[in-house]
């Protein structure tokens, strides 16, 4: 590119343009290194206050490319990087079904003759996972010592994670099991729930989710 401007520079007047503005044009075109195009229009304004009327011309041209380079590169972050970090909340999200689909697994493993261990879990862990470094919880094994994790054989998958969890059952016939979790860390919670019914030697499931995204 450098050599295209400064082959426009010897054909229109026998002499080479400026290193800063052949620089200029250079940098003006350049779209996919965010912000190389705004250094080309620096340069550009500098040559069109100063240069010779020549060369005036040649940064005129490359302040306006670099503008329009510069308003499309903007243009581009603002409707990509939304949808990079929708992408990044779903793919975070899938922890919460996942989890639901395990502790169906081991309730399930545990048969519907023996009642449903009662009691309540508390979040686990008891601090939101938006509150910790890297927006995200360490999967301590410390962390899940209640005896009804114990008895359920859960805890969270992986060495760290998004979402909280928390069991609770008064009488032994219904559970209820959820995950949540403030995966853009704005104060709203998404919310996956397991309802487990023991009821005439069988077990029923239900699924509840509210603000899957969140």
């Amino acid at each position: 590119m450098g050599a295209q401007a400064s082959g426009l520079g010897l054909q229109a007047s026998g002499q080479r343009l400026p290193a800063s503005v052949v620089a200029a044009l250079t940098l003006a075109f350049v779209f996919f290194v965010p912000l190389v195009p705004l250094v080309g229009v620096v340069l550009a304004v500098r040559r069109v206050r100063e240069g010779q009327r020549r060369v005036r011309r040649f940064a005129v041209a490359a302040l306006l490319v670099g503008c329009l380079m510069t308003a499309a590169q903007v243009t581009a972050a603002a409707i990509v990087v939304p949808r990079l970090l929708g992408l990044m909340r779903r793919s975070r999200a899938a922890e919460g079904p996942m989890a639901l689909g395990v502790m169906r697994t081991q309730i399930e493993v545990r048969g519907p003759e023996r009642p449903l261990p009662r009691g309540d879990t508390g979040w686990t862990p008891s601090t939101p996972c938006c509150k910790r470094a890297e927006r995200r919880c360490a999967n301590k094994h410390s962390a899940w010592g209640h005896p009804i994790w114990r008895v359920l054989d859960f805890r969270a998958y992986g060495t760290r994670h998004s979402f909280q969890y928390r069991y609770r059952s008064a009488d032994g016939e219904h559970a209820v099991f959820e995950a949540r979790a403030d995966l853009d860390c704005d104060g709203v919670y998404s919310s996956y729930q397991l309802h487990v019914q023991r009821r005439r030697g069988a077990l029923g499931f239900s699924r509840r989710v509210e603000r899957p995204y969140e």
